[in-house]
């Protein structure tokens, strides 16, 4: 007499990458560009998130020319607030580069009125005032210049 054994089946192990697949809509489905960036999304770090909204609440220009900074902050800010509507992370992205500017320069950037209230607008405004502040600098040494040399004489 033949005896069939029964093979118990294993359950499939978890895949997350299909689980996350299987989250996707129709639409987001639809193509392979945004498929990758709803498979992206989906498999963001809020970890990361975090640590990227520490940075820019305590990144500073330092030497960073003004588009230089200006880029790091639009970087971190389109990946740590890209949940929020966009006026809104545009405005949270503007306070950023001001508190992290250099004092002279926030300083001048406060007395506008009103006060940009996005990255492009501050950032334009900030090169503007940058150029201004060359300009008084280059000024000054003229002038000390000419006050030195007319004590000499």
């Amino acid at each position: 007499m033949d005896v069939l054994l029964c093979q118990r089946k294993e359950e499939p192990k978890a895949n997350p990458a299909l689980e996350k697949y299987r989250q996707l809509t129709t639409e987001e489905k639809a193509g392979w560009e945004r498929m990758t960036i709803a498979m992206v999304n989906l498999h963001q770090c809020e970890l990361d998130k975090g640590i990227a909204m520490q940075q820019l609440t305590s990144i500073e220009q330092g030497k960073d020319d003004i588009s230089k900074f200006a880029e790091k902050i639009k970087r971190l800010g389109e990946y740590a607030y890209d949940d929020i509507e966009k006026a809104a992370r545009e405005r949270l992205m503007a306070t950023n580069f001001l508190n992290g500017a250099s004092r002279e320069l926030r300083t001048e950037i406060r007395r506008l009125k009103p006060i940009p209230k996005t990255i492009k607008e501050m950032v334009d405004q900030a090169k503007r005032i940058e150029q201004v502040l060359e300009i008084e600098a280059t000024e000054e040494e003229e002038d000390g210049k000419r006050n030195a040399n007319s004590i000499k004489k």
